[in-house]
């Protein structure tokens, strides 16, 4: 064939001023087949060098004709030539020359090896970490499979699209471009769509571990600003991340900071005297150690309850407001009783006795002490008693005078 060609051309240069141009067309058509049945062979055997070499030889000879068609049917054989060799612009170049000159028929068929061009370009350029250029890649590749309407192709591609964002960390796109995916992926591609439930599952778990880490942020900031109910919205949804993820390490610290915000608000309130407040939040945070489980949060928040009743009954009765004060005293008898707390309870009815007696009311002073004295009796409280025992005979002294 070699010496074809070289025939063909010594032909050519003596027919360049022939004013018979059928002559110089034929001697191109052969020149041009020659050169194409040579480049196939050289394919076929692997001599992918010198088949480019006179794949490009054919296609100058049909550009000199002006077989618009036939050139571009060689601008596709180059592209699927470069793509061989993964050269997916050189390939990409051709093709895009290729669909400038092809019969519309052909169209399809040429677009359609664009598109696994671009797919095929945007990995390269994914797996050199050159993204942006990857996403465009995508992009056209996407365009090619919607002209041709072909859904399985998308789907391929919006795989790679969510690919490529997982890469990025862009958690939540990869999960929508992996649903988009799969809507479109047919079900007979069973490798493809097992390797995206995979990675979708690795997504959604990283997704979540990303998203936990924003909540369990901006609880940390709330808390600080002591913004108690953002903060604790925001463990209430890290937990429930952190339980989805069997993070059960982490699941228990969250917790355990969701009890303590409640009671740092409760603590913040109880110094404010916003007493009602406070005890809704000492409530919450109680609440939360039962439902965790965590017995020595609950007992110090009993602890706190009490303290705050107690304080409360104090406040009030410092400002001279004395049947608020009784009825917190009321309350925090309410609450030792509640907790089972005997030795608060002791306390309790003391102070109630005490209001009894700053009362007149002798005869409820001597039923109080007289509940009193057995708990502190059991509590060894020799010092308690002694002053109860001083105030329960005062107590008698003067209902006996009222009797006479």
């Amino acid at each position: 064939m070699d010496q074809a060609l070289a025939y063909y051309q010594a032909a050519l240069m003596l027919t360049e001023d022939n004013p018979a141009p059928e002559l110089h067309d034929r001697i191109l058509r052969a020149q041009q087949q020659t050169f194409r049945a040579l480049a196939d062979t050289q394919r076929v055997s692997g001599d992918l060098e010198n088949a480019q070499a006179n794949y490009n030889g054919a296609l100058t000879a049909a550009l000199e004709r002006n077989a618009r068609t036939e050139a571009g049917e060689l601008y596709f054989v180059l592209g699927t030539l470069a793509a061989d060799e993964n050269a997916w612009d050189r390939a990409l170049g051709n093709y895009a020359l290729a669909l400038e000159n092809v019969e519309p028929a052909q169209r399809a068929d040429v677009k359609t090896y664009q598109a696994f061009a671009y797919s095929s370009w945007g990995d390269a350029q994914r797996a050199a970490g050159q993204f942006d250029a990857a996403a465009s890649a995508y992009t056209s590749a996407l365009e090619c499979a919607a002209e041709l309407g072909d859904a399985e192709r998308a789907g391929q591609v919006l795989y790679r699209f969510g690919l490529l964002n997982a890469t990025l960390g862009h958690w939540q796109r990869a999960l929508d471009y992996y649903t988009q995916a799969a809507a479109r992926l047919p079900e007979t591609e069973t490798a493809v769509r097992e390797a995206l439930s995979r990675d979708r599952a690795i997504a959604t778990r990283a997704f979540k571990r990303s998203q936990l880490d924003l909540q369990l942020e901006h609880a940390r900031t709330a808390r600080q600003a002591s913004q108690w109910d953002d903060a604790a919205t925001a463990y209430r949804a890290a937990l429930g991340l952190a339980r989805d993820l069997d993070d059960t390490t982490l699941a228990t610290s969250i917790e355990r900071d969701w009890v303590s915000l409640y009671d740092d608000k409760g603590a913040a309130l109880h110094g404010m005297e916003l007493w009602d407040e406070a005890n809704e939040a000492y409530r919450a945070s109680l609440h939360l150690a039962c439902e965790f489980d965590f017995q020595d949060q609950a007992d110090a928040r009993r602890a706190h309850l009490l303290a705050l009743s107690i304080d409360k009954t104090k406040a009030l009765r410092a400002i001279g407001k004395r049947e608020d004060a009784e009825r917190a005293a009321q309350d925090t008898l309410a609450l030792t009783q509640e907790f089972g707390d005997t030795n608060a309870q002791a306390d309790a009815l003391y102070t109630l006795g005490a209001f009894a007696a700053q009362d007149g009311d002798w005869e409820a002073a001597q039923v109080y002490y007289a509940q009193a004295r057995p708990l502190l009796v059991a509590a060894e409280r020799s010092d308690v008693l002694v002053q109860l025992d001083h105030d329960r005979a005062t107590a008698q002294e003067n209902l006996a005078r009222q009797a006479q």
